[in-house]
């Protein structure tokens, strides 16, 4: 997964690319927030969440293919899970 992460990172031109995300993500920055905040009152309330809700909410909030929207998820919980393994052993006596 990591080599795939940096083969992507590495064939992205960033100048023009670069100008163009931003002026994107400013634009739809508004709608994220929304949509983030009644998909973390939806999940909170429901007790569900990123199959069901933060996908589908991260996909229609970016306009991309459901797919980005898993892989952003399973980088999310791989991260998450990560961090508290780490923690886990680090204090563990």
């Amino acid at each position: 997964m990591i080599v795939i992460t940096v083969l992507m990172l590495r064939r992205r031109r960033r100048k023009a690319a670069v100008l163009k995300v931003e002026r994107f993500v400013m634009k739809i920055m508004p709608l994220i927030s929304r949509i983030g905040l009644v998909v973390g009152m939806m999940s909170e309330f429901f007790g569900i969440g990123d199959g069901v809700l933060i996908v589908p909410g991260l996909s229609c909030a970016t306009g991309t293919l459901m797919i980005c929207g898993i892989g952003s998820s399973l980088l999310s919980i791989e991260t998450f899970g990560l961090t508290i393994a780490l923690n886990y052993a680090i204090s563990a006596k």
